[in-house]
């Protein structure tokens, strides 16, 4: 696990064991190549590069992931994702105890896709960035631009775990189909779809994880019902 920042566990906790890579947290660079672990936060490597004079990373400012998550579900905003940067993924077979050497190629990463949320037998140690060299202002003002748009769009006052419905085949956002069934500010015990993005469930007063779990399902059969469209999920459930 790295940073958690999409992970919701069941009320009734987990019967196993967790571990944590936030400790696998080194960033190296290399003239071009960021060699990022995959315990390191990503608003961390982007500072690091930044400083460097090393652009490709803007978009990923305000995504609380750790580099491993937002490899394995190839994060992406503002036109930019891991898949455009990616040269290479070390990651461990649990099953060999072999380290495997994945290419862009072989990673496939769509968004919030890769070959890592399809097989669970793989833990990511580090990724590979290809970025550009440019100029330190540049960058600032690319960051501030998109930290600005993120603040107008997804401020939503609330802890959260960020957008809970994966983007449909057709590129149409499920937020767009939540507030337009009329489900902006629909409630399940304390949770509560974010009245500033659709796309977010926030935790309004003391949500149990059930509580998120019945309001994805109220969505889900209401966008069925409204749209003949099944919405599935980006975050992780955990929990017996």
């Amino acid at each position: 696990m790295g940073n958690a920042s999409n992970i919701l566990f069941k009320d009734s906790g987990f019967n196993g064991v967790i571990i944590s890579l936030k400790g696998l947290n080194k960033v190296k660079i290399k003239k071009n190549l960021v060699y990022a672990y995959a315990g390191a936060l990503l608003p961390n490597v982007l500072n690091i590069v930044k400083n460097k004079g090393l652009s490709g990373l803007e978009w990923s400012v305000g995504i609380p992931a750790s580099v491993g998550g937002a490899v394995a579900l190839n994060a992406g905003a503002y036109n930019g994702d891991i898949n455009q940067i990616l040269k290479y993924v070390y990651a461990l077979d649990v099953k060999t105890n072999k380290v495997i050497k994945f290419t862009n190629l072989e990673y496939l990463g769509k968004y919030h896709q890769s070959v890592f949320t399809k097989n669970y037998k793989y833990v990511i140690l580090y990724a590979v960035f290809n970025l550009t060299k440019c100029d330190v202002k540049l960058i600032q003002q690319k960051i501030t631009q998109v930290l600005s748009m993120r603040m107008q769009n997804q401020k939503v006052g609330y802890p959260s775990l960020g957008c809970v419905f994966s983007r449909l085949n057709s590129g149409q956002s499920p937020a767009y189909l939540i507030e337009k069934s009329g489900l902006k500010g629909k409630e399940c015990g304390g949770a509560q779809v974010s009245l500033v993005h659709s796309g977010y469930i926030v935790n309004k007063n003391n949500a149990t994880s059930l509580d998120v779990l019945n309001l994805i399902d109220i969505i889900k059969q209401k966008i069925k019902k409204d749209w003949h469209v099944l919405l599935t999920t980006e975050i992780i459930v955990i929990g017996d």
